[in-house]
């Protein structure tokens, strides 16, 4: 019964996603075979609960011909999953590359113009530190 609910809310959510025109249209062929698939293993699930015996043997049916067509659009699978890991690759080092320079020009602004010995660590390195009750101790 839970996995019947799952596949309805994901066959709603690829029939939205399918039929809605404000979506990226790039990826359409692929929720629309989700949409096909989980369409039709809702009816072998419903028909699972009602007639379990006829139920397996149309799952294992089913099961057999999505393996099928898996493996004969395996080229196809592959081109989009590239499709799909190229364009976010090219958008991440877009927004990594408009990032990194924006924090390089606002470290370039903060380097000080005039640098003094003081900051290299020049001058005496003699320190005297306070102990408290235990008086005072010399560092070098």
């Amino acid at each position: 019964m839970l996995l019947l609910i799952i596949d309805v809310c994901i066959f709603t959510i690829s029939m939205a996603v399918t039929l809605l025109p404000t979506f990226n249209r790039t990826h359409l062929p692929f929720f629309k075979g989700v949409f096909l698939i989980s369409g039709v293993f809702a009816c072998d699930l419903i028909l699972l609960m009602l007639v379990p015996p006829f139920g397996w043997f149309i799952c294992t049916i089913c099961a057999s011909v999505m393996l099928l067509l898996l493996y004969r659009s395996r080229r196809q699978i592959l081109e989009l999953c590239q499709e799909i890991l190229e364009s976010m690759w090219h958008s991440t080092s877009e927004a990594l590359h408009e990032n990194w320079t924006l924090l390089n020009s606002r470290t370039i602004s903060r380097i000080p113009s005039t640098i003094d010995a003081t900051d290299w660590g020049g001058g005496d390195r003699t320190t005297t530190s306070s102990l408290g009750n235990f008086g005072s101790v010399k560092t070098y």
